[in-house]
């Protein structure tokens, strides 16, 4: 076979694998409405203190899609917010309390300090059209399953045996696992704090100005159902599919 064609032959099947073949990885979407945009942080964190997650992991990413370098800090919200909003009243004072944030050590701290201060402010920066311009992205991991109670960890392993498969299941029991397969993300639209584009974007019932809370994950399916059913006992919250993949049982 020419190099020609043997290249030709390489892109051919790359484009079928990506297109057609098993996905290299997988994303969950499911969200809860809330009484109101207030009980956000709370409920916030109340996911982030569940035992499961490391909580030395949390950090917050800021997402901007005109920003050149695509994703920053809390500073990167404030510049960001001083360039639309800065002389208007009361917006050099929300971009002076940003940066101060942005200066908080303690991870979870910063986190009730941002949506708060979000929240109090977001007459002053809504633009509901462009909502997905900028987008906070709240990481979280789950803790190394060689660091978990070995009971936790086997309640985990078995939720995996049911929903993954039961290799993933065993390496997972045995303390072994991928960090990329721990990984998901609690988003925060600044531009549209109650997040209700979902009622129509997904379909989702209930009503229509209620705040949706909107947590993903990028991992395995039963970490994940562990992680939200943990969060419903705790909160008391239901939890349903809004976008990407589902957890349906392997």
């Amino acid at each position: 076979m020419s190099l020609v064609y043997f290249v030709l032959a390489v892109a051919v099947l790359t484009v079928v694998v990506l297109f057609f073949g098993p996905k290299p990885w997988h994303e969950y979407a499911y969200g809860t409405s809330l009484s109101n945009l207030a009980a956000l942080p709370h409920a916030v964190s109340q996911f982030l203190s569940l035992p499961a997650l490391d909580s030395s992991k949390i950090r917050i990413e800021t997402s901007i899609s005109s920003a050149s370098n695509g994703s920053d800090d809390i500073g990167a919200l404030a510049t960001y917010l001083n360039g639309r909003i800065g002389s208007r009243p009361g917006g050099s004072e929300l971009v002076s309390e940003l940066m101060r944030i942005n200066m908080i050590p303690d991870t979870a701290q910063k986190v009730n300090h941002l949506l708060t201060t979000l929240i109090q402010s977001k007459d002053l920066i809504r633009d509901d059209a462009h909502q997905d311009d900028v987008i906070m992205f709240i990481h979280y991991y789950l803790k190394s399953p060689s660091s978990l109670d070995s009971d936790l960890r086997t309640t985990i392993a078995s939720m995996i045996g049911k929903m993954d498969s039961a290799k993933n299941a065993r390496l997972f029991e045995h303390g072994k696992c991928p960090e990329k397969l721990l990984h998901g993300n609690i988003n925060i639209y600044p531009l549209s704090m109650e997040d209700t584009s979902w009622y129509k974007v997904s379909g989702l019932s209930g009503d229509p100005t209620r705040p949706i809370l909107e947590i993903r994950f990028m991992g395995l399916k039963g970490i994940f159902q562990y992680l939200l059913d943990s969060m419903s006992h705790t909160s008391g919250l239901s939890f349903v599919y809004l976008d990407g993949d589902k957890l349906s049982p392997q």
